[in-house]
């Protein structure tokens, strides 16, 4: 009968002891389910990193031409004369300029003085639909374009030393170039600055 017991607390023993292996087969198994699922979400995480990082340097780059566009033309139309369409007219009242002169301002700079006939200037009107014989007119020194005339009285201000033509065309109220037989309206004067003469050096041209 002893024997007998002793048999059975070695069964149980054993079979106590038993239950490890199958802890350690559980923790692999969870593992590798785990391992299974952290793999595709990393791939979608670092996609959409790479993605979200293509896209901002895709858009900083695109910024930074289209600042280099925006600069490229502001430089061009700087450096040429401003182009536009023309408006031929003929008959018995066309726009002229009669004359135009600079002469040095007895302070500082210079002043503009322009005579116009057949020829309304319409600053309230300038952009808007053509009225013949209206509208206003176009000041360019050295081909570039300064500003628009509302009248035929201009400070102009201070030039560089040296010599510069003085241009001024006949625009009408939508900016077309008044002109004819295709040749713009137009006056010119050369004017040479040379910040100590006191007597004023112009040259009349009137076109």
């Amino acid at each position: 009968m002893a024997q007998k017991k002793s048999t059975k607390a070695t069964s149980k023993t054993t079979a106590q002891s038993d239950p490890a292996p199958a802890s350690l087969d559980v923790a692999m198994k969870t593992f590798l389910a785990t391992a299974l699922v952290a793999l595709p979400v990393g791939y979608f995480v670092g996609s959409s990193v790479g993605a979200d990082t293509t896209d901002v340097k895709h858009s900083e780059s695109s910024e930074t031409h289209d600042s280099n566009d925006d600069h490229d033309h502001d430089d061009t139309t700087d450096a040429k004369m401003h182009a536009h369409e023309k408006l031929n007219v003929s008959g018995d009242a066309v726009p002229a300029i009669d004359s135009l002169e600079v002469t040095k301002d007895p302070k500082t700079g210079w002043n503009l003085h322009m005579h116009t006939s057949s020829f309304t200037f319409q600053p309230e009107k300038a952009g808007s639909e053509h009225t013949d014989g209206e509208g206003h007119a176009h000041l360019y020194i050295d081909d570039v374009k300064v500003t628009r005339l509302y009248g035929g009285d201009y400070y102009i201000g201070e030039l560089d030393e040296g010599t510069h033509t003085v241009r001024v065309t006949l625009n009408t109220n939508d900016h077309r170039d008044y002109a004819v037989d295709d040749e713009v309206v137009a006056a010119e004067v050369i004017v040479v600055d040379d910040h100590h003469a006191d007597d004023d050096t112009t040259d009349d041209h009137v076109h």
